[in-house]
């Protein structure tokens, strides 16, 4: 008969008696991983290895211009919580679409970034909302402080338009820091690099004035394959807005094309009723929140 234990009686090979060796092997290996990480580092100390580990990053993203696929989406808006599938697909500078799904698998809303223009559709109800893409009506629509070309780097996982060059590259702690300023001076831009897994790990913006931050990108679950890394998880986080979006890749994929041009076209049903974007006030979001 097979003879179970108490604690009044534990087997000699029990917990209690190899809990030493057991933590001093987890000390060991702490200790080791501390070591490896200080060497890692240490490759920072010039501002050669700092280029350069920022040109390996760039080159990952290079002829990258297009994501598409499948997404979930959870909004925190002004304390409104939701999450909702969601088909996207964006072509780098500025072309964006966005289809959310209901869990039946019909559209439920259509939003597109394009041609300078933001446009948003309620198939069911053929409300049709549209308006010139500034950021005062992206707002409105997604709750984002952001321009097209800074929203569109960010869903992709590259975090900012990386062509350029920064304005300043330093080590900050175990981090590689990219600096930016926007073209008039008004926000300023921190890409945040990890340089052991040569991959960005997020995007912090700050008001140029007082300093401010007001948008906060992290990536996580990154995904290494050959030549590219990529995030499967984004927290997009607006404290000014009192917005936040968690995106999770379930089935996306990046291509090195552009799509065509009518993938970001809407067209309304006859007799929609349509709204000027400048022309309304909204509590939430028009997407995610109250028409």
């Amino acid at each position: 008969m097979k003879k179970y234990w108490t604690r009044s009686n534990p087997p000699k090979t029990s917990l209690r008696n190899n809990i030493f060796p057991i933590l001093f092997f987890i000390f060991l290996i702490s200790t080791q991983a501390c070591v490896f990480r200080q060497a890692d580092i240490s490759y920072l100390s010039s501002e050669q290895d700092k280029s350069r580990i920022f040109d390996q990053v760039r080159r990952k993203w290079d002829g990258i211009q297009t994501l598409r696929g499948y997404f979930r989406i959870t909004a925190n808006i002004k304390g409104k919580q939701g999450s909702i599938k969601a088909l996207l697909a964006l072509t780098l500078p500025d072309n964006l679409r966005m289809e959310l799904i209901s869990p039946g698998g019909t559209t439920m809303a259509i939003m597109t970034l394009s041609q300078g223009l933001i446009k948003l559709y309620y198939p069911s109800e053929n409300i049709f909302f549209i308006g010139s893409a500034e950021t005062e009506n992206i707002i409105k629509v997604l709750g984002i402080n952001l321009t097209p070309e800074e929203i569109l780097p960010a869903l992709m996982g590259k975090g900012f338009d990386l062509s350029k060059n920064p304005q300043r590259l330093y080590a900050e702690n175990d981090w590689l820091i990219a600096e930016y300023s926007s073209q008039n001076g008004s926000t300023r831009f921190t890409v945040i690099i990890d340089p052991q897994a040569v991959a960005i790990n997020g995007v912090k913006s700050f008001q140029s004035g007082d300093g401010s931050l007001f948008a906060e990108i992290k990536y996580k679950d990154i995904v290494y394959k050959k030549d590219f890394a990529y995030p499967r998880l984004a927290d997009l986080g607006f404290p000014q807005e009192d917005t936040s979006y968690r995106i999770k890749i379930t089935n996306a994929e990046f291509l090195m094309s552009k799509l065509e041009d009518k993938v970001f076209i809407i067209t309304p049903r006859e007799n929609a009723t349509i709204y000027r974007i400048e022309d309304i006030k909204v509590r939430g979001t028009l997407l995610f929140g109250e028409k």
